[in-house]
């Protein structure tokens, strides 16, 4: 409506004939009073009153749905003004000066391209820009027979998948930018992952990769800003794996083996990001998609690979990563078949905390389970209950009752399982040559071939030294004696805080996260 308002104000049109006009171009026109009761009566006063009206109609922005009612009132011809029939005004579009002139003027008026443009936007609501542009629009879709249509939304850009090792190295900017004292805001640490790791996402990724991936909430403090603080679940996990960590060491010669373990996995379109390249040489050209995967199983120590614990094959998608092709059974028959027998015994078995790695034993019944199931399994563990209590009743017994976890991977055949705390790969030395193996895969897999990839990939494990995992290893040990001092320390500086300019609160999910 307010397109077509402007367009008929636009042209030298008698202000009588523009006031007709309307009601032709909305027949939906109507005069509701200023409480919002529309009368039935209102479409024929206006088609009876030329001039002098009051009105209000609905404002179709670029064909989209009803967005907001603009009150306005006109002076007749005769200078008379016409109040609704509720006997209220509404607010007047016109000065006090200019309801003195009379018609003429008041046509030349309303011929005024810039007058009727402000009168518009006074009207609407509307930034002079969008009515402009409006009006553009119009224009062409009048010039060319066909309708306004609305503007459709920009498309989302390419999602991108963070691996461990850069989450680690996210983690590790956060906690340098406050060991050298410096307010680490969300700008600074988007900054700095730019450059360190090629950081591809915006701020608002950034800030979901710290809550949902790094173990950092946000919580008010007394400034009126936001603090980004561990939670204390991780911490105390974290004090518990680096104290039995510590132990080990102590015992020197007789220390047990630790053997970490993990999975990755390598797309068959791995390659440098970037090369030499001339106006006659194009060099490395990469494909848009990341093509068919490979899920990598292996495990390692300060000894180096563990000789027949590789586990590869090719998945079966193409989306995602290696947690959706890992599974408990499979996971269960490496550990038996590949990792056991090859490893020396009352060794530390090192692992993150993928639901795939912990599969609990009788696990007690949850919230969501039915009644009958809560009833059997306190019955099985010679609990009592009415049974009459209700399901919040017998929820909370076995809360009271639960025991403690018990994990069907729990010191398989004398060995100890050792997990490492969420959010904390850096701890581990194999995500390390994790990177060092892909980087080794990109420099050789020129041809991106899907029938060499492997191959490929195979010799990039083999060419992992025992020297590469000693150094990978010594890292993770001076990681972890710098975890341990900052826990030890008298005056606490675990908190990290991140100014994002928002005071609003926002609360994570204090479940841990799985791998």
């Amino acid at each position: 409506m307010i397109l077509e308002i402007g367009q008929a104000l636009s042209v030298d049109t008698p202000y009588k004939s523009f006031l007709k006009s309307a009601v032709t171009i909305k027949a939906d026109i109507c005069l509701p009073s200023t409480k919002g009761a529309v009368k039935q009566n209102s479409l024929r006063k206006f088609h009876k009153i030329s001039c002098g009206w009051e009105m209000t109609c609905p404002l179709r922005c670029m064909g989209g749905r009803l967005r907001t009612t603009a009150w306005f009132q006109c002076i007749g011809i005769d200078g008379e003004e016409i109040e609704n029939e509720d006997g209220d005004e509404g607010p007047s579009l016109l000065t006090p000066s200019e309801q003195q002139l009379n018609s003429m003027e008041i046509i030349g008026l309303l011929n005024n391209n810039t007058k009727v443009l402000n009168r518009v936007v006074a009207a609407t609501g509307v930034g002079k820009n969008t009515v402009t542009l409006i009006k553009k629009e119009g224009n062409v879709a009048r010039a060319n027979s066909c309708k306004l249509s609305t503007p459709k939304k920009g498309k989302r850009g390419p999602k991108f998948i963070l691996d461990n090792f850069d989450k680690c190295a996210l983690r590790n900017i956060i906690t340098n930018m406050y060991r050298q004292k410096i307010v680490p805001t969300v700008q600074k640490i988007l900054t700095q992952a730019q450059l360190d790791i090629n950081f591809l996402g915006q701020r608002t990724t950034l800030l979901n990769i710290m809550k949902n991936h790094l173990g950092f909430r946000f919580k008010r403090c007394t400034q009126k800003r936001l603090e980004l603080v561990e939670q204390p679940q991780i911490k105390a996990w974290r004090a518990r794996y680096l104290t039995r960590i510590r132990e080990n060491d102590a015992l020197g010669p007789n220390k047990k083996l630790v053997v970490y373990l993990d999975e990755t996995w390598i797309h068959c379109h791995y390659t440098v990001n970037k090369c030499w390249q001339s106006m006659s040489e194009q060099g490395i050209r990469k494909y848009d998609s990341a093509g068919n995967r490979w899920i990598i199983i292996h495990a390692g120590s300060e000894n180096g690979f563990v000789n027949g614990a590789l586990a590869i094959w090719k998945a079966n998608s193409k989306k995602g990563d290696y947690h959706g092709q890992v599974n408990t059974e499979k996971f269960i028959k490496w550990i038996t078949n590949n990792l056991l027998p090859n490893i020396p015994p009352n060794s530390i078995i090192v692992m993150d905390n993928a639901s795939y790695h912990s599969t609990q034993v009788n696990k007690p019944p949850i919230s969501r389970d039915r009644k009958d199931v809560m009833k059997e399994w306190l019955k099985a563990h010679n609990i009592e209950f009415s049974m009459k209590d209700t399901v919040s009743i017998l929820y909370e017994i076995i809360n009271k009752n639960r025991p403690p976890k018990e994990h069907l991977i729990d010191n398989p055949h004398g060995h100890e399982v050792l997990r490492l705390p969420p959010y904390h790969c850096d701890l581990n030395p194999i995500e390390y040559i994790w990177h060092l193996v892909k980087q080794r895969v990109s420099q050789k897999n020129v041809l991106q071939r899907e029938n060499e990839i492997e191959a490929i990939t195979l010799e990039s494990l083999a060419s992992i030294t025992e020297n590469d995992w000693k150094k990978e290893v010594t890292h993770v040990k001076h990681i972890e004696n710098d975890y341990w001092l900052r826990e030890n320390m008298e005056i606490p500086r675990n908190e990290v805080i991140v100014n994002t300019g928002d005071d609003t609160e926002s609360s994570d999910d204090d479940s841990v996260m799985t791998e």
